[in-house]
């Protein structure tokens, strides 16, 4: 029996006796096929199978069906939800020997773009007519998924803040949100319609639609505003008032992106208002930059072409560089590399050997104007020179496994890097030993290293001018803002900031903070649609991605102030920058081995592999029993050592020295 983990954040409370009673193939009544929009081009998309019994119902929602399987026998055709109760593997294979005919027909007949509902032989009228009226209200099971999802979407925002609480639902179309919340919480519903509550009690076999509300306090309360009673977090279904969040819910794209609220992923569909209590944030931090100002100089801060569309670290650490150069009274701008003018500068400093090729493109055409002191931050962070293969390998694992059997030998695989595939460069590729990247480290005047071990690898590739080491100069902090908990919910959680790739590993993140309850924020920008699929259908109720564009400067500041872990497991990051700022903020730190993180942080950050899922387990575990212990010794270490003031200075004077190799004026 094949079992994927795919779509638990959209899992409906199950009663297991019930389940036991009536999955089986004898009481097998309807099957609904969607095939929605999948990348794999060998699945037909998902079954929702309803079984009947003596008036009672069973819905099994998201059975995944491969249908390449149907005809060539690789594997058993059929995908089981793991999140389901515990099932029999003899029970399974006869359902699936009821629906194979009906799949193969439909196959061979080419019929399987869209929806299809089919009525096996023990499906009466009354329970037909069930079936309708479940499909009109949007049930699971009965509706197409988009409508579904559709319904469901504030159910689904709401699990941010419901976990082991109290939730109070007043809504017609409240039925599906109230059998997911019913997993997690404790719910009492008003559907506000008799038959409909009647009809909801029987089709998801949930005594919440029984329950009148009560006029003590609920914790969440979802519904319109003027009738959704008093709680600590409200979900209005109505345009928001002032002090009130909108949140957008964007067309769903089935068996990809389930549920999203990220507008760039498509048109919104439905729109409503959250209102919570304002969190209390961590306090401290590095003080604020000492201005001396008086200085001088041109100083071009050189970052990858698609820096502001990608937002990772490098561009972070270029920009908030550029913030604390100013104040001084530098002339300092960040600019991709292809758009460089060296003879526009006094002294460029280049952010990640990344850039080296279109770095040498601009030198070339600036000719004689391209002398000028260049430093360059390298992160060199890949010191087996398997970051290319690992990313490769690790989106080529989840595309090409439909069932957690499969994904864990591959996981396995990797972990002891023995694993191939067609995309995949041999471990030993970097772009690192290229000769242009080479050219560029070794012709610097400076180098800036993230920790004494990049140093160590700086030097053995024969670098020998001056290095300074310098994990990231921190811009001064923003002035948080505390009405994040309408977006992240009141809880503690665990933060990761990152591109959303197969390169930074978030996958195995998300898989670990659901076993062990964690909560767990993804910010950032997509970069691998397939693989920001991927991860989202692997969140639980904790799970969370926040797209960059959809917050601001200040509650970016807020999440850093509130993480209780900052989690990196990246196969090569782009600096240290945001595990500063974390550490800074009084996060506790998990971060790769590939990195300089355990120079820096040595005893304090949890140091992972990024090839092993269970080493990145035990990390993030740790990282969060031990919060209370890590968190303020690695905040306290961090500002100690590493202070924005210090760290200027220590760039500074590697501009010096580059200038003087160079022969140029320094900026000053």
């Amino acid at each position: 029996m094949r079992r994927h983990a795919r779509f638990a954040q959209l899992a409906p409370a199950i009663d297991g006796d019930r389940f036991q009673r009536l999955v089986r193939a004898e009481h097998l009544a309807a099957a609904r096929l969607d095939t929605g929009f999948s990348a794999r081009i060998d699945n037909y998309g998902c079954l929702d199978l309803t079984f009947e019994n003596r008036g009672e119902i069973a819905v099994v929602p998201y059975l995944i069906v491969q249908g390449l399987m149907l005809f060539l026998r690789e594997a058993n055709p059929f995908v089981w939800p793991s999140w389901l109760p515990p099932m029999r593997a003899q029970t399974a294979r006869e359902i699936e020997a009821a629906v194979e005919p009906w799949m193969r027909s439909l196959a061979i007949a080419r019929f399987v773009n869209g929806e299809i509902v089919k009525f096996f032989d023990g499906a009466g009228d009354e329970l037909r007519d069930l079936f309708a009226r479940a499909r009109s209200f949007g049930f699971l099971g009965a509706a197409p998924t988009e409508d579904v999802l559709v319904r469901n979407a504030p159910y689904v925002y709401a699990q941010r803040f419901a976990s082991r609480k109290r939730v109070a639902i007043v809504d017609r179309d409240g039925a599906g949100g109230a059998a997911l919340l019913t997993r997690i919480a404790g719910v009492d519903v008003d559907l506000r319609d008799a038959e409909r509550a009647a009809i909801a009690a029987r089709w998801f076999g949930n005594d919440a639609f029984g329950r009148a509300l009560t006029s003590g306090q609920y914790d969440v309360a979802i519904g319109p505003r003027e009738a959704i009673p008093e709680a600590t977090v409200r979900i209005a279904l109505d345009e928001p008032h002032d002090g009130e969040r909108l949140v957008r819910a964007a067309q769903p794209i089935p068996l990809s992106v389930m549920v999203t609220f990220d507008v760039a992923d498509g048109d919104e569909v439905r729109r409503f208002a959250v209102s919570a209590p304002h969190l209390v944030l961590r306090k401290g931090g590095a003080p604020p930059t000492a201005v001396v100002g008086g200085s001088s100089g041109r100083i071009g801060l050189v970052v990858r072409d698609d820096y502001l569309g990608t937002g990772d670290a490098d561009a972070d650490a270029a920009l908030a560089l550029a913030t604390q150069l100013c104040a001084q009274g530098f002339g300092a701008n960040v600019v991709g590399a292809s758009h460089v003018d060296p003879g526009a500068y006094d002294l460029l400093h280049v952010f990640g050997y990344r850039c080296a090729h279109v770095l040498s493109g601009s030198f070339a055409r600036a000719g004689g104007a391209a002398k000028v002191p260049v430093v360059v931050s390298p992160y060199l962070d890949d010191p087996k020179s398997e970051a290319q293969w690992g990313s490769a390998v690790g989106r080529e694992s989840l595309v090409n496994a439909a069932d957690e059997a499969l994904r864990a030998i591959y996981a396995g695989a990797i972990a002891e890097r023995r694993l191939s595939a067609r995309t995949a460069p041999e471990i030993g590729a970097s772009p690192a030993a290229d000769a242009v990247v080479r050219q560029l480290l070794l012709s610097a005047g400076a180098l800036i290293a993230a920790g004494g071990d990049e140093e160590t690898r700086l030097r053995e590739l024969g670098f020998g001018g001056p290095i300074r080491t310098v994990p990231g100069v921190l811009a001064d902090e923003l002035d948080a803002e505390p009405s994040i908990g309408s977006i992240v919910g009141l809880e503690d959680f665990v933060l990761v900031h990152a591109p959303l790739e197969a390169r930074c590993n978030q996958y195995h993140i998300v898989r670990s903070c659901a076993k062990f309850g964690y909560p767990v924020v993804l910010l950032g920008s997509v970069l691998d649609t397939e693989y920001y699929g991927e991860v989202v259908a692997a969140m639980d109720a904790g799970g969370l991605w926040l797209p960059t564009a959809e917050v601001t400067a200040a509650e970016v500041a807020a999440l850093y102030r509130r993480a209780r872990v900052f989690a990196d497991a990246s196969w090569t990051c782009a600096g240290l920058y945001r595990m500063l700022r974390a550490a800074t903020a009084g996060a506790a730190i998990v971060a790769p081995s590939s990195g300089s993180a355990r120079s820096v942080w040595p005893g304090l950050a949890q140091i992972v592999d990024p090839a092993s899922p269970a080493s990145i387990e035990q990390g993030i575990k740790a990282a969060w029993e031990r919060a209370p212990e890590l968190a303020p010794a690695t905040s306290a270490r961090t500002i100690e050592r590493h202070r924005p003031f210090d760290m200027l200075v220590a760039t500074l004077d590697a501009y010096r020295l580059a200038a003087g190799v160079a022969g140029a004026p320094a900026p000053s």
